[in-house]
């Protein structure tokens, strides 16, 4: 198992941690410019079990936002099923599932 990374820059590393829980920003070297700190100080503090908790947490934020914003439009859904590894070609769609589940 990896050793907890030590942090010495503090106040950067909570500017990570927010940013990775916000889901605003894409891309790592993105987040090293944003907090300013090294690309590869970003790779150690991946590793940080906090920051791996901060990106679960974006995740989700992501994907609440991504309802909100597309509740009505079925891309977005069809989209959300890939993310999940969902492949909607492959399901079996009833027409009476609900019937069909009750009676069982």
């Amino acid at each position: 198992m990896e050793s907890t990374p030590t942090i010495r820059k503090k106040e950067e590393f909570e500017a990570f941690i927010r940013a990775l829980e916000g889901s605003s920003i894409a891309h790592w070297k993105d987040i090293a410019e944003a907090v300013g700190v090294d690309k590869d100080t970003i790779t150690e503090w991946k590793k940080h079990p906090k920051a791996r908790e901060a990106r679960i947490k974006g995740i989700q934020v992501a994907l609440t936002s991504m309802e909100i914003a597309g509740k009505n439009d079925w891309r977005m859904w069809e989209t959300k099923l890939k993310m999940l590894g969902v492949d909607k070609d492959n399901m079996n769609v009833y027409e009476d599932a609900h019937n069909e589940i009750l009676r069982e």
